[in-house]
């Protein structure tokens, strides 16, 4: 009888992240806490992002929001947005699309002026 052959371990690749102090320390602090390593951190950080819903959030979490809307044809909204502009009473998802093409670009002004998370998507 021969005996059961055991799982090879997964292949583990080396890789290296540029983090600002500030954010190291925050890496540290979870890793901390969750008694592993820096390593162990990151990996339970990426595993967390495998479902949709969650790379959303992470998304609107870390969005960094610039001084002027950046001209696209198509906006993406990062995080729900509600709201009355002029007599309409405006309200978009998370991940739904607005274009230049069905909206005019004095309204997608007004709501980036009024706080929408509108990331520009490529042409």
């Amino acid at each position: 009888m021969n005996a059961p052959e055991s799982e090879s371990p997964r292949p583990i690749v080396s890789t290296s992240v540029h983090l600002e102090p500030e954010v190291l320390q925050q890496l540290d602090q979870l890793a901390v806490r969750w008694r592993v390593s820096r390593s162990g951190a990151m990996r339970k950080l990426v595993k967390a992002t495998v479902d949709s819903e969650h790379v959303a959030r992470v998304e609107e979490l870390t969005f960094i929001r610039q001084p002027v809307l950046p001209h696209a044809r198509k906006y993406k909204f990062i995080s729900p947005w509600k709201g009355m502009i002029g007599i309409d009473n405006l309200s978009f998802a998370r991940g739904q699309v607005i274009s230049r093409d069905g909206m005019l670009p004095e309204l997608i002004q007004k709501l980036f002026q009024r706080g929408a998370q509108l990331e520009a998507l490529p042409d």
